[in-house]
């Protein structure tokens, strides 16, 4: 037996990083001890939103974005530091490969608070 179930769903950015500019002096990858090395933070937040009743033991919801860490000539576009969830649900975040501070750069004050939601 099939039994079709539909969400009511929203995802929204609720703080948004705004325009960003880096300027300064260019560091090589190998020279990159810091977060503060690879340039300013940008924080996204996003929320997951579900109208209506949760899914319980139907399945679960997952959310899966793309993230620009590199440009077209290799260069680092964004690097991401850090994923953190937060909900009411039993959050899981199985990110492909290593991606999360691949130069396993010291995580510096100014780059502490960045996060982003993987999957609720």
């Amino acid at each position: 037996m099939m039994v079709e179930y539909s969400l009511q769903t929203s995802l929204t950015l609720t703080s948004s990083p705004g325009p960003a500019s880096f300027s300064g002096h260019v560091t090589g990858e190998s020279a990159m001890r810091k977060t503060e090395d690879v340039g300013s933070l940008l924080l996204f937040t996003f929320q997951v939103h579900i109208d209506g009743k949760p899914l319980g033991h139907l399945g679960n919801l997952e959310v899966e974005f793309k993230w620009p860490r590199v440009v077209s000539n290799g260069k680092w576009l964004l690097y991401l530091t850090d994923i953190q969830i937060h909900g009411a649900s039993e959050p899981r975040c199985n990110p492909p490969g290593n991606i999360i501070n691949t130069l396993r750069l010291v995580v510096t004050v100014a780059t502490a608070a960045s996060y982003g939601v993987c999957s609720k």
